[in-house]
């Protein structure tokens, strides 16, 4: 029993102190009963004395001791004690050291633990992060879909406006080139006719101008004819036809990029949420 409490005060430094002084005044009162057995065993003599007011005999002992032994008793004993206070002592570190390589571990777990749960706080904002942006990227996306659709349909208004208005002044224009040629050969013939006449005067010079200027206004303003306006609408419903099919093209085109972009944009995020 008493070997099992100081074993288990191996783990308790206070406990194992109260036993070696518990273990001090066990030897000191062994030690003080072996004397006095000692004491007992040395018994010289009994005297015997008899009081003056009764009769009764009363018995009184005398013990000698022998010193030098006591001492050597007593040297043993406190031996005993310093060795017990030693291994307590030895016991004591032990217990400390044992405790210390305790708690440093625990504390290198702990250590352990905190980075790991570190690192499981970092990729988790990681993977945070990288949601957020794949997020805003599909939003801007979205955003710039809308945008190039808008500017697809204001583009595809513009040209068509621009095509309404080529359609109306392309005849006019068909049909004023060749008078305007012509207006401008019989300019010129006329400037070296009057060029070549030096001796007319100023004033015949400005009558044949005056002659001249009503014919160049007649051909200028000279209204198409028939067979010009036929040729003109035919080239210019065969353009329309060609731009209009051509745009319809560029259209389809356009809308098979988009899907394909489309796919691989909803690819790119799924592997990324893996």
């Amino acid at each position: 029993m008493i070997s099992q409490l100081f074993f288990k005060s191996f783990n308790y430094p206070a406990l194992s102190l109260i036993f070696v002084f518990v273990y001090t005044i066990c030897c000191s009162t062994t030690f003080l009963a072996i004397c006095n057995k000692k004491k007992s065993l040395k018994i010289k003599k009994q005297k015997i004395v008899k009081s003056a007011s009764n009769s009764k005999k009363k018995q009184k002992t005398t013990y000698y001791v022998d010193g030098a032994r006591a001492i050597g008793m007593l040297r043993e004993c406190e031996k005993r004690c310093e060795v017990t206070i030693e291994k307590a002592r030895h016991n004591y570190v032990r217990v400390m050291d044992k405790a210390y390589e305790d708690a440093r571990r625990e504390i290198a777990e702990f250590k352990k633990k905190r980075e790991e749960q570190h690192q499981k706080y970092v990729i988790r904002l990681q993977k945070e992060e990288l949601d957020y942006a794949a997020i805003l990227e599909n939003k801007n996306r979205a955003k710039l879909r809308e945008i190039d659709k808008m500017v697809t349909k204001n583009r595809d208004n513009v040209i068509d406006d621009i095509m309404k208005v080529v359609l109306k002044i392309q005849p006019i224009m068909h049909h004023n080139v060749p008078d305007l040629r012509k207006a401008k050969q019989i300019k010129s013939s006329s400037t070296q006719l009057i060029s070549k006449q030096p001796s007319q005067t100023f004033s015949e010079k400005n009558q044949q101008r005056a002659k001249i200027l009503p014919i160049v206004r007649k051909i200028t303003y000279k209204e198409p004819s028939i067979s010009s306006e036929s040729s003109t609408s035919s080239s210019t419903s065969s353009s329309i036809s060609s731009e209009l099919s051509i745009r319809e093209q560029n259209k389809s085109r356009q809308k098979s990029q988009k899907e394909n972009n489309r796919k691989k944009q909803n690819n790119i995020s799924k592997r990324k949420n893996n």
